[in-house]
Formats: structure tokens, C-alpha cells, sequence
């Protein structure tokens, strides 16, 4: 089992000409699909292009039940995009009972979210906040990732299958044969399988995650950059190399004691990601100083400002850096989110700043106020509203927003708080937008 891995892992650099090939189409994907959020439509030629990458990948478990050692060629567009749209189809069917429940789940506990993301839908821009919306569904949320969990390696076991039968889609969902050809290897390797590689998956994430984090510091860009031209074609090339291998049944050898070992790895690297946030969210102290007895400064991620002492803050980084502030009186919802993010490639400061005068609130909210300001000089969109969502409050809640853009960065400021209490809570929002600055 261990030799699956340790070819998997060698695999993707056989050909570095093929593997960075492959980066700039991820790349290229990538760019299109951010794009989408401000040019209508265009996110779906990132889509398309994903059909490329899914064939890439499931070209590479044909070549690699056909024992080669290197990447295969970039050949035959037409069928490698063909058997990508199979690898969805088949994907899309072996993860609809998932979708289903997050979806029925999340409709009854709040129908905005639905409506919200197919009005995105049609008119051509759709974002990740959207799909995170609708996947705010609770216990049916948990039921769902619990039967993907389940499901993926039969999944990918199904793809091989696929793969080995001359492409034929039909035999994805030839479940007597799939099932078969698992009984032949052993259910108990499959899992020991799918568990090593899934450490694995982990392991190679996490630092492509620190590499991130640390790009981000010098530019957002490189991080992205990084993202979709080494770690997702590397991750992808790894398990396609190492679903065709275990298909194959190759040295599948594994004791209990293995087994065991795989289990107390996976649980010993939850934990360490778990504290390393947790480590990481008291280090965001570190950021803040006392400024007088009513106020606190925040200073980090390239912006300073004050804020009530009786916050809390909690800063998030990735491909946007997101700092929260939550009010001690009511945890369950950021009082304050100031969100920091690249500037969509391409795109000029005053583009962006421009496409952010078209940002439309969610559905059914009623829009309160509509103007430009200054924030530190810079010319801003604010936007006040009043909305009705359960997944955030039983009660109407006021959000204001300010938009605005420097040297290449977009900043969002979103300031929430129940209606009747808006007036109040103004104040407090008021000293962040009074004294923030951009370094």
C-alpha cells in the first residue's frame, strides 16, 4: 500500500514540461472563473476549461492502468474534454442524494438562500459567498459531507472502472462489477486506501496552505498564483495516479496494525490543524493595543483601525484576508467584517471600483441609502439596507456596507446589527470607518 503513495507522489514530477502545462490550464481556469463575479457569463468558460482538467485527470488514470510512467500528452482535446464532462456527469450523480439534502434542508430553513443563488445563476455572476449561503443547512449539511465521505471511494472506484471499459459511461454506474472489483482487492484495503490517501491529500494541502499564507504577505497574487499552477494540478495528478493503482490491485498488502496507524495519523492531524487556528486566532491579539478606555487599536494585514474594547476580534486568511469583530453581547454574528481582497486580474483599481457600484443586495432586502463617501482619502460606495434572514437572525437586521479599492486591493466593510438597535450600534461602526487607514 505504502509503494502506491510513494509512486503517487513522484508521479506528477515524470514530465515537469506536462505538469506546468497542466498548471497554466488550472491557472487559466481559475482566472476565468474570479472574472465571472464581475463580468456576467464569464465564469462559465472557466467551467468549460474545468472539463479539460477532469479529462486530463482521467487520462491519467488510463495511462496509468496501462502501467506508463510518465504524464500522458496533451492530445486529443475533443475526447479529453468529452470523458471530462463523463467524470462530472458521473461525479454529479454518485453526489446528488448530497446535494439534495442540503438543499431540501436549507430551503426549508431559509428560502432567500435558494432564490439568492439562482437569481446569481441567471444573471451570469455568481460567487463563492453565494454557495456558501446555500450550504448553511445544519444537520442536513453534516448528513451530506458524512455520505460523501462514504461515497468518494466507490466514486473513484466507479471512474477507473469507467476508465477501464473504454470510457463507456454505463460502466460508472455498473454497480454488480464496481462492487466486484472492490470484493477482489478488499473492502479493508479500500478503506486503508482511501484513508492513507486522504492523509496525504491533507498533508499536501496544509502546506500548500502555509506557502499561501506566507505569498500573501509579500502579494495576494503569488498565493493564487501558487494555488493554481502547482498545488491543484499536483494534488489532482496524485490521486488520479493513485486511483489507477489501487484499481489495479497494486501491492495492496496491509496489516491491521497499519491500519491503525493510518487512523491515529488522520485524528493526530485534525487535531494539530484544529489548535493551529486556535493558536492562530489568539495570535490575532498580538495585532491589537489599548488606545483609551473605551476604544482598542487593530493593526495588521496592511490596515489599522479602532474599535470597542468590548470586542472581540478574529482574523481569517486565504485567498481574502477576512477580519471579524464581534460585539461580547452577540457572538453568533460578526458585528464588523472587513474583508481584503486582490483586485480581479486584469482589472484596473478604478474597473474594480466601478463594478462595485453595480453590487446589488441580497433578495427581498430594501435598500435604506445609496451614496458615495471618503474612507482615508479614497472614494467609496456605501449602501444601507434592511433584510429578513433566519440562517443569521429571527429578527430585521440593518447591514451597511462601504466598498473601495487601493493599489490593487478591493476593501469591503460590513457593519450588521438588529434594526431596532441600528441607531445605537452606528457609533461603534463609526469609529472604524472614522479612523481606518491603509498602509
Amino acid at each position: 500500500m505504502g509503494e502506491i503513495v510513494k509512486d503517487s507522489l513522484r508521479y506528477p514530477f515524470s514530465d515537469w514540461k506536462k505538469f506546468l502545462i497542466f498548471g497554466i490550464i488550472s491557472l487559466i481556469a481559475v482566472i476565468f472563473t474570479i472574472a465571472g463575479s464581475i463580468i456576467p457569463y464569464l465564469f462559465l468558460v472557466g467551467y468549460l476549461i474545468g472539463f479539460f482538467i477532469l479529462g486530463y485527470s482521467f487520462k491519467i488514470i488510463i495511462s496509468s492502468l496501462s502501467s506508463n510512467v510518465s504524464l500522458p500528452d496533451f492530445d486529443d482535446e475533443g475526447v479529453m474534454f468529452k470523458n471530462g464532462i463523463k467524470v462530472f456527469i458521473v461525479a454529479f450523480v454518485y453526489s446528488l442524494p448530497a446535494i439534495l439534502i442540503v438543499l431540501v434542508v436549507n430551503y426549508l430553513s431559509s428560502p432567500s438562500n435558494i432564490i439568492e443563488t439562482l437569481s446569481a445563476l441567471l444573471s451570469g455572476t455568481i460567487d463563492g459567498g453565494i454557495f456558501l449561503n446555500l450550504l448553511e443547512g445544519g444537520p442536513g449539511v453534516i448528513i451530506a459531507v458524512l455520505y460523501m465521505i462514504l461515497v468518494v471511494p466507490v466514486l473513484l472506484m466507479a471512474v477507473a472502472h469507467m476508465a477501464n471499459n473504454s470510457s463507456k459511461l454505463g460502466s460508472a454506474f455498473n454497480f454488480k462489477e464496481i462492487i466486484n472489483k472492490i470484493a477482489t482487492n478488499g473492502w479493508t484495503n479500500l478503506i486503508a486506501w482511501y484513508m492513507l490517501t486522504a492523509l496525504f491529500v491533507l498533508i499536501i494541502y496544509e502546506i500548500g496552505t502555509i506557502v499561501n499564507n506566507i505569498t500573501n504577505v509579500i502579494n495576494p497574487y503569488i498565493g493564487t498564483i501558487f494555488i493554481s499552477l502547482i498545488l491543484i494540478p499536483y494534488i489532482s495528478i496524485f490521486i488520479s495516479r493513485s486511483v489507477a493503482s489501487f484499481y489495479n490491485g497494486f501491492n495492496l498488502q496491509i496489516s491491521g496494525k497499519y491500519i491503525t496507524a493510518i487512523i491515529i495519523l488522520i485524528l493526530a492531524f485534525l487535531v494539530l490543524s484544529f489548535s493551529a487556528d486556535n493558536i492562530s486566532n489568539i495570535g490575532n491579539s498580538n495585532n491589537i493595543t489599548s488606545y483609551n478606555s473605551t476604544t482598542n487599536t487593530y493593526s495588521g494585514s496592511g490596515v489599522s483601525f479602532n474599535f470597542p474594547t468590548s470586542w472581540n476580534v478574529q482574523t481569517n486568511y486565504g485567498s481574502e484576508t477576512d477580519i471579524l469583530l464581534f460585539n461580547n453581547d452577540s457572538s453568533e454574528t460578526p458585528s464588523f467584517q472587513l474583508s481584503i481582497m486582490p483586485n480581479p486580474i486584469g482589472l484596473s483599481d478604478q474597473d474594480t471600483l466601478d463594478s462595485l457600484q453595480n453590487i446589488q443586495p441580497q433578495s427581498g432586502s430594501q435598500e435604506i441609502l445609496n451614496t458615495i463617501i471618503k474612507v482615508d482619502g479614497n472614494t467609496a460606495y456605501e449602501n444601507i439596507y434592511t433584510f429578513n434572514d433566519p440562517s443569521i437572525s429571527t429578527v430585521t437586521m440593518t447591514d451597511q456596507q462601504v466598498a473601495f479599492v487601493k493599489n490593487g486591493k478591493t476593501y469591503i466593510l460590513d457593519f450588521m446589527a438588529p434594526t431596532t438597535d441600528y441607531n445605537n450600534e452606528k457609533q461603534n461602526f463609526d469609529i472604524i470607518l472614522n479612523t481606518l487607514k491603509i498602509k
